[in-house]
């Protein structure tokens, strides 16, 4: 088997955030935006969930990071284009599915405040608070502060 008649949906996802991510430093957003897309394509659920092992589990909760990452990162380039609905859409299934994401929470809330979607800004904090404290925990400072600060508008 020669390595360069493989094509891995997991390396080429990886590239795709990799060339995404050198478009975004450079300021080109619509070319960030297109290889962010395609890397969402690429990325289809957890890698070999059926499968538990250790290595197994380590890259899958890797890739689903990498994945995380690069959403929110394409919400900022969204956001930046001026489609900030499309940069909430994005951030509010990040939370869909873990709703512990608190620096995706804290983009939302900012492209909230731009929208002037003060409710929703209450409602998001409200339910993450309290989540974490039927847990024992309560929001990271930096969250209560990026809330507050939006608040003030």
């Amino acid at each position: 088997l020669r390595a360069d008649n493989v094509w891995l949906d997991t390396l080429n996802f990886e590239k795709e955030v990799a060339v995404a991510s050198q478009h975004m430093k450079a300021d080109e957003t619509a070319l960030a935006l297109e290889h962010f897309e395609a890397a969402d394509r690429l990325y289809r659920g957890d890698y070999l969930e059926d499968v538990d092992n250790d290595w197994c589990n380590y890259e899958r909760e890797r890739l689903s990071g990498v994945h995380f990452e690069m959403l929110k990162r394409m919400a900022k380039c969204y956001d930046d284009a001026g489609d900030t609905e499309k940069a909430i859409r994005i951030c509010q299934g990040i939370l869909r599915q873990d709703p512990y994401r608190e620096s995706t929470l804290q983009s939302l809330m900012h492209y909230q405040a731009k929208n002037r979607e003060y409710d929703a800004i209450r409602a998001q904090f409200r339910y993450l608070k309290e989540l974490l404290e039927r847990e024992g925990g309560e929001p990271l400072p930096e969250t209560t502060q990026v809330y507050q600060s939006l608040l003030r508008h």
